[in-house]
């Protein structure tokens, strides 16, 4: 970065994973860049002067470790994509966020389309999409995804759910819609987040759908 005034003419930079606890004041002095990516560092603020770099189109602020921006971030009038994802935003903030920049692509969920990849950085994964996989059955490593907030296996051929599905104590929602599953296990009653439920297509009883209902009145199933 004590070059980057050389770097005028810069319209991308890749700053991740360099322990970074601040942005780099030369940094801002890009006007020309384009795309940014600050992400994988231990960030606490980005500074205003941010509203200058009019030409941004992507900010990558990935986990880091941000609460706020600032304020005239709506300046940037060409910004395409913000990513958020992994810093500790509250909801009203994301949402007043959206209300500023309503054109504007603000991600703020790491979405994976393979487990393979997914197991690779389990803790940064928040939404998890394996719908029209093929599968049979859901590896028992699910649990490792610490962080889940939704998991997706919509028509599949999954016969039973394993029990480390009930670790996933983050999970908020959850489709296992056309596939053969007719029971939960009993740790499912411990996924004390869960909000949504999609199980249309499957082979539950009445009976298990009564009980479920009363293990977590609060939860919206979807039939």
């Amino acid at each position: 970065p004590s070059s980057a005034k050389e770097l005028i003419n810069l319209t991308e930079i890749d700053l991740s994973s360099n322990q970074f606890d601040e942005v780099p004041f030369e940094i801002l002095t890009l006007s020309k860049l384009e795309i940014l990516d600050l992400s994988n560092n231990a960030i606490k603020n980005i500074p205003y002067t941010i509203t200058d770099m009019t030409n941004l189109r992507m900010l990558n602020v990935e986990d880091n470790e941000l609460t706020e921006l600032p304020k005239g971030i709506s300046k940037l009038k060409r910004l395409q994509e913000l990513k958020l994802a992994g810093n500790n935003f509250t909801k009203e903030e994301i949402a007043e966020l959206k209300k500023w920049m309503p054109e504007i692509s603000i991600i703020t969920d790491r979405i994976f389309t393979s487990f393979k990849d997914a197991l690779k950085s389990p803790n940064k994964v928040d939404i998890l999409f394996l719908n029209h996989h093929k599968l049979n059955s859901l590896s028992r490593d699910i649990h490792k995804l610490t962080n889940l907030k939704e998991l997706h296996l919509a028509n599949n051929n999954i016969k039973s759910l394993p029990k480390e599905i009930g670790r996933l104590i983050n999970l908020e929602a959850l489709d296992i819609s056309n596939n053969q599953i007719s029971r939960f296990p009993k740790e499912f009653s411990t996924l004390s987040k869960l909000e949504k439920l999609i199980i249309t297509g499957n082979k539950f009883s009445n009976k298990t759908l009564d009980s479920l209902a009363k293990s977590n009145p609060n939860l919206k199933v979807i039939n």
